[in-house]
């Protein structure tokens, strides 16, 4: 089908295209009203006035002076913010711009003369041409575009309605990026506060590793976000022993980190005295629990080392399995469930003498804390000889996603530490080298923390 325009119609749509195109570039609002006087000063030279008011919570009649300038004075008062504080501006009631608020309709005047005005005095004063046109918010007049020109029968009937889509697209547009710009400080600032918790929450964690004769420990702890879920302590008890947490609040973010906060607080609290890994998980669930956080739950692998004996006491709450790399021999586990009481051993077969052997340490597993109070956690021993690693991770390193959506797992994990030497180090450089070479490019869906501990 095909259509015809005339001329005028054609320059017109072509002249709204080019407004549409400027406006989607503008940045600011000066930039969009500066859009809007560069074709006012060329559609009228300099020898008119642009006029803007407010009206918003204002009494019928009534109306601020947010901008009036000349085109010829516009580049020098193009910066003046009073319509950015209309608030602190006086109220206006009389004179010719009054009538026309009160009117509330778009207006050409042709033939417009105003020696001295109830408001503006002599400022009017030699403009013969007017046209004012409404501009609307949610249906509502709240502001107003007011041109002035000095020779007469500049405006038309045509004029007036372009000038009405114009002005109230530019006051949309002006509106859009207010609104943006408000967004983007709201951002920055909800940023600020994110990095602060996130300041907060790497203080809580420890300043320096364990330094022990009998073991050696290395770590890498990298967030999601600025702040995140994961978590790791070590705390050396009075007695001697030293005690290892790694845990995982569920989601991402400032609440996750403030729920790490608590938990690391709990766990300082509690008497060290005969301190029980199982005790200790046993107590978290239920402090958790009594918290009521709806929907928030933490994962934790929570054990405490003796070097004298060395042994290894632990409970596990809903958390990946530690991984326990061996030369030559696997790992001997007592379940305890009764106190001391020993109600279950494994002990597993020999091995070649430089075989290197991985196994999870899936003992002692219960359900995640602060999901159902009153649980009582399991405890399991196991007995360390100085050719053993452990690696401690959260579910970020297992679950690291390559390109094509396949995990990492603990397989990933297990063939790294086959591929290391077994000291502390080198186990979590190789685990880091084997993600980064899994994930060929795909950003990490999870905080990831992984601490290994070599003994001696």
């Amino acid at each position: 089908m095909n259509e015809t325009h005339d001329d005028s119609m054609s320059g017109r749509i072509r002249d709204m295209i080019e407004l549409v195109k400027e406006l989607s570039k503008a940045g600011t609002p000066s930039e969009v009203l500066d859009t809007f006087a560069n074709r006012w000063i060329d559609a009228l030279g300099e020898h008119a006035a642009y006029l803007s008011l407010s009206t918003r919570g204002l009494d019928e009649g009534e109306f601020k002076v947010t901008r009036f300038v000349t085109a010829g004075r516009w580049r020098e008062e193009k910066d003046d913010v009073a319509w950015k504080d209309s608030e602190a501006l006086p109220a206006y009631a009389g004179g010719v711009i009054s009538e026309i608020v009160r009117a509330g309709q778009p207006v050409v005047m042709s033939d417009l003369r105003v020696d001295e005005d109830e408001v503006f005095g002599d400022r009017l004063k030699g403009y013969r041409s007017l046209i004012a046109v409404p501009l609307y918010e949610h249906g509502e007049i709240n502001n107003w575009a007011i041109e002035l020109a000095e020779p007469a029968s500049v405006y038309t009937e045509d004029t007036l309605e372009d000038m009405l889509l114009q002005a109230n697209l530019i006051g949309g547009t002006v509106r859009h990026v207010l609104t943006a710009q408000q967004l983007q400080k709201a951002n920055q600032e909800i940023e600020k506060e994110v990095q602060r918790i996130a300041d907060i929450q790497h203080a809580l964690l420890p300043e320096r590793l364990p330094e022990l004769d009998e073991a050696r420990f290395a770590v890498s702890y990298q967030t999601f976000d600025h702040a995140g879920g994961d978590m790791y302590f070590f705390h050396k008890l009075a007695d001697g022993r030293l005690a290892i947490m790694i845990g995982d609040v569920s989601g991402h973010g400032p609440a996750a980190a403030v729920v790490m906060a608590m938990v690391e607080t709990l766990v300082s609290a509690y008497p060290q005295e005969n301190l029980s890994a199982g005790e200790m998980m046993t107590f978290l669930n239920d402090q958790l629990c009594g918290k009521r956080m709806h929907q928030t739950f933490v994962t934790a692998f929570y054990a405490i080392f003796d070097p004298r004996t060395y042994t290894l006491r632990y409970s596990r709450a809903g958390h990946p399995p530690p991984l326990l790399r061996s030369i030559g021999r696997s790992a001997a586990y007592c379940i305890l469930r009764d106190g001391d009481v020993c109600e279950e051993e494994t002990n597993q077969p020999l091995h070649d003498a430089d075989e290197i052997v991985v196994e999870q340490l899936d003992h002692a597993g219960g359900l995640p804390l602060g999901l159902f109070e009153g649980r009582r956690y399991e405890e399991a021993v196991l007995q360390l000889n100085d050719r053993q690693t452990i690696a401690f991770y959260t579910d970020g390193i297992s679950e690291t996603r390559n390109a094509v959506g396949k995990f990492f797992g603990s397989q990933g994990i297990i063939d790294a530490l086959h591929a290391c030497s077994g000291e502390a180090d080198c186990a979590v450089s190789t685990i880091l080298q084997h993600i980064k070479g899994f994930e060929t490019g795909a950003r990490p869906e999870d905080d990831q923390t992984l601490v290994v501990m070599q003994m001696r």
